[in-house]
């Protein structure tokens, strides 16, 4: 492509690629960060692509109970599960953020919840307080490969500082789970939930 005639650069190889003989590639983007989206939108330009940037009605409309600012990640992913296995559907998602976002059994989005992610829980009691450690990810999952290899889960009353912290952060999140989950089935009703997965 480039020689002492053509010198490197974006426009140099978006002319050669056009005069190649390929089919153009679609490249949907879905995220709710705008720095992902604009380093995405960059890097698939020197591609011969077509890129979309999927935005939350592509995936439900306001009359289907997507409300303004609603994450299009986690449009995306209830409308994923639905797709694969139906309405009633709830899905949590972990990031940056824990998510879980939820629709009834005729594929209204009821809503959901956001909270800081696991990560970012742990990284805060290292960070902003004086005397509780930072604690690596590595080192949560290597105790929890443990307890679960052992068949013995985390003491509720720990005797040591990490893992007192990860049993509090790992259980917030269990429990949060546990309620969602009662109360979606109190809204969807559990004949609803049998019944998808009839189908």
């Amino acid at each position: 492509i480039f020689g002492s005639s053509s010198p490197p650069s974006q426009e140099a190889a978006q002319l050669a690629s056009s005069s190649r003989d390929v089919p153009r590639l679609g490249v949907y983007i879905v995220s709710s960060n705008s720095d992902q989206i604009g380093y995405l939108s960059r890097l698939w330009s020197c591609v011969p692509s077509r890129v979309f940037q999927m935005k939350g009605d592509d995936f439900f409309t306001k009359d289907q109970g997507r409300y303004d600012r609603m994450g299009v990640d986690r449009l995306a992913v209830l409308r994923g599960a639905a797709e694969i296995h139906g309405f009633p559907a709830l899905v949590f998602d972990g990031g940056t953020a824990t998510t879980y976002t939820a629709a009834d059994a005729t594929g209204k989005v009821l809503g959901g919840g956001i909270g800081p992610g696991l990560r970012l829980k742990f990284k805060a009691l290292g960070d902003r307080t004086d005397a509780l450690p930072n604690i690596a990810p590595e080192e949560v999952l290597r105790r929890v490969a443990e307890a679960v290899e052992k068949r013995k889960p985390l003491p509720t009353f720990a005797r040591d500082t990490k893992e007192a912290i990860m049993v509090d952060v790992l259980g917030e999140l269990a429990l949060k789970g546990r309620d969602v989950i009662e109360r979606w089935l109190e809204v969807v009703g559990p004949s609803e939930v049998e019944e998808a997965k009839k189908r």
